[in-house]
């Protein structure tokens, strides 16, 4: 995995756990917001940088769970999970 992508996930992690953020957490629905989108950010690097099977192979949630997240994270199964063409043309 290129280090660029460990680093974005270290980054995020780092944020997430770090008491200043840019929206207040004590706002309520919002103050979670930033701490998200670092979440979603990150995982799209990793799915990007390591392909879908490899984050999927070291998931420990549960199915459902990581459903949502490459959802939220805008990598939808459907990119990385196309049956080959059983001709050499596609529709």
């Amino acid at each position: 995995m290129p280090w660029h992508a460990k680093a974005v996930a270290a980054a995020a992690a780092a944020y997430v756990a770090s008491p200043v953020d840019l929206l207040p957490d004590v706002v309520p629905y919002v103050g979670g917001i930033d701490d998200l989108l670092a979440v979603l950010i990150a995982v799209r690097r990793l799915i990007t940088a390591a392909g879908y099977d490899v984050v999927r192979e070291h998931w420990t949630g549960t199915d459902d769970g990581f459903g949502v997240l490459i959802v939220l994270a805008g990598v939808g199964t459907s990119r990385h999970h196309r049956a080959a063409p059983s001709s050499g043309t596609e529709e």
